[in-house]
């Protein structure tokens, strides 16, 4: 084994992503040729053994749940431009230039490059994202090169800073991604929606890869209030290979559980373990572990998790009033954006969780723990209307102004019938509190 000396260390990257960006200096590439039969690296110094799994430091290894990246190739750019000039290829640098190079759309990429260079040069390799803190730096060495960075990028364009002396022969790219097709459609007379719909599939594509991720770029990380939205996209717009990497966050959502019960997202996780209740609430309910099984119906997940979810839900008890008690966890977050009423969001939330449960209870073939259920089901839907409906919207005492996402989610969850959809509806036509996340859920009221 070797360290290979052509990468340097103190490449670019952000404390939030395990990746870091690349530097190289093809000049210390000393071992250009180490993949052929005939190298010698009889110099190198052996591996040491460390042991066999389950030994440390390897502990348990798992099978990989989800098909290997999917490699769409080297690829010309949709164009080239120079101050919104075209490009053409070859050229000869006189002094630098960035290049603006077009992709076809947002996607995870390796940019490539095929230069040659009487003396040695630094490009730096970026895309116009301005989260993304992968980018690269290729110093190169005599003569003509290709070069390719391994630690993937994405935005709408690449952008190489070229400087002077550098003959350009070729700039590509490479996307790659998780392996599922786009094959949903939809498509209607307003080019409004019809934009919608291609935007949020490639919203949704780009957001997979090991894992569902919050963003491609900042963070890359699995955090379950985006993937109850991003699993129940899957079925309208992908193959059923995406299945695969639902059923894996469902996996690593339970398998992380902690020794007291909570659960938290993302996971997994190294430097993170703060339970965000009603996001997790979200994932194991109707909306997240439910949703996932009645378009899949995926068995095996459900009957892995329910032992799971069936202790957390154990952590929440109902106050006086029958209703939910507020669990802070380690960060008592309920959504971006004003007048959040935490109460009402608690309780719909939870009796969508307990629903759910209940029904893994019974396709588990663990029916008598219904009975527990639907003591705290009838209680909530007992007492939801008598504490928290004022006539005109749902709003807990003490509340200045209703919330929109919470009366948007009491309609999902079934808990506002139908002789209060009128004023709900005129609430979440006027009411624009809610941050993306939580819109979903108001749109999907509006819908029912």
């Amino acid at each position: 084994m070797k360290i290979h000396p052509g990468f340097l260390t103190g490449g670019f990257g952000g404390s939030r992503l395990s990746e870091v960006g690349v530097k190289f200096n093809a000049s210390l590439n000393t071992i250009e040729n180490w993949t052929d039969n005939a190298f010698d690296d009889s110099s190198w110094i052996s591996a040491i053994e460390k042991g066999t799994p389950p030994a440390a430091p390897w502990n348990k290894l798992w099978p990989r749940p989800i098909p290997q990246w999917k490699d769409y190739g080297l690829k010309n750019y949709t164009n080239l431009l120079v101050n919104s000039a075209a490009l053409k290829l070859p050229y000869t640098t006189t002094f630098q230039i960035n290049v603006v190079a077009k992709l076809p759309y947002n996607a995870q990429v390796t940019p490539y490059l095929d230069i040659t260079t009487p003396a040695s040069k630094t490009i730096n390799i970026k895309t116009d994202d301005i989260e993304n803190t992968i980018n690269a730096d290729y110093t190169s060495k005599i003569g003509t090169q290709q070069f390719e960075t391994y630690a993937w990028m994405n935005g709408h364009e690449v952008r190489y800073t070229i400087p002077a002396g550098v003959t350009i022969n070729a700039l590509k790219y490479r996307e790659t991604g998780y392996d599922s097709e786009l094959s949903g459609s939809f498509s209607c007379n307003d080019a409004f929606y019809n934009t919608t719909w291609t935007k949020s599939q490639r919203t949704l594509y780009i957001n997979m890869r090991d894992n569902y991720s919050d963003c491609p770029d900042r963070e890359r990380a699995q955090w379950w209030g985006d993937v109850v939205i991003e699993i129940g996209q899957t079925f309208y717009a992908l193959d059923r290979k995406s299945d695969m990497l639902s059923k894996k966050a469902i996996s690593n959502l339970v398998k992380w559980q902690k020794v007291d019960n909570s659960i938290f997202a993302p996971s997994p996780a190294g430097s993170w373990d703060k339970e965000l209740p009603v996001q997790t609430l979200a994932s194991i309910g109707e909306s997240g572990f439910w949703t996932y099984y009645r378009y899949s119906g995926d068995t095996a997940a459900m009957v892995d998790a329910y032992p799971h979810v069936k202790k957390y839900l154990a952590l929440w008890t109902l106050d006086a009033d029958g209703l939910v008690n507020h669990r802070k966890g380690g960060w008592d977050w309920s959504d971006w954006g004003a007048s959040i009423d935490t109460r009402l969001l608690d309780n719909c939330w939870y009796y969508m969780a307990l629903t759910a449960a209940r029904k893994m209870a019974i396709l588990s073939n663990n029916a008598i723990d219904t009975t527990t259920f639907d003591l705290k089901i009838t209680s909530i839907k007992n007492n939801f209307n008598r504490v928290l409906w004022n006539n005109t919207s749902y709003k807990s005492p003490g509340v200045t102004s209703a919330d929109d996402r919470g009366n948007g989610l009491a309609v999902v969850a079934g808990l506002a019938d139908s002789a209060k959809w009128p004023s709900i509806r005129t609430l979440l036509l006027t009411t624009k509190n809610s941050s993306p996340y939580m819109e979903k859920y108001v749109l999907e009221a509006l819908y029912m």
